[in-house]
């Protein structure tokens, strides 16, 4: 009824069962699910990221039952298929409500986007539209510069938290992911 979701999916787990899993592994693991997101994509499958399970729900849709030996460690799943036309209210609501994503110019001052060279304004407008979760975009960029070199920091906002979802450095991995992408699209060594 919520969301409407096809029965094949892949599963993203946290390296152990302890909690916290630590900012660096959920960003590890945005990074590296958003390429398995792209290249799914890139063949011809639909997929996206679905987060905000509860742990036996998480365990319910990867395991078929609540209870698993390791306990705590699916971040979120990604379902792999087409939906059917119906969509879940969730769904619907979602898409209409935090559908729109920002462009770099609204990530960073006027003053930092004039400095910069326009290979790295796109990467990093392709980070902006990575997704996150509930489309909070809760990253922001950090750029420097040393010897004509850039240094590219995507970080969560300092102190931003989510009412439901406790993975949020997950989604910076999936900018940093979009980013390195974008980079080398354009033949250039992030």
């Amino acid at each position: 009824f919520y969301f409407q979701e096809p029965p094949q999916f892949a599963a993203f787990r946290a390296p152990h069962a302890i909690k916290p899993v630590n900012v660096i592994e959920q960003a590890q693991l945005g990074f590296i699910g958003q390429l398995f997101v792209i290249y799914a994509t890139s063949v011809g499958l639909a997929t996206c990221w679905m987060g905000h399970h509860s742990q036996k729900a998480a365990n319910k849709i990867v395991y078929g039952r609540e209870e698993d030996q390791e306990p705590n460690c699916i971040l979120c799943t990604t379902p792999i298929g087409y939906l059917t036309e119906k969509k879940g209210l969730m769904n619907t609501l979602t898409e209409k409500m935090w559908g729109k994503k920002q462009a770099v110019e609204e990530k960073l001052t006027q003053e930092s986007l004039k400095s910069l060279p326009e290979q790295i304004k796109k990467a990093l407008d392709a980070a902006c539209q990575a997704p996150s979760a509930m489309n909070s975009q809760c990253w922001q960029f950090k750029v420097s510069e040393s010897n004509g070199e850039y240094l590219i920091k995507i970080n969560k906002k300092p102190g931003w938290t989510h009412f439901k979802w406790h993975y949020v450095n997950i989604d910076a991995g999936t900018s940093a992911a979009n980013f390195w992408i974008a980079m080398k699209a354009q033949n250039l060594s992030p």
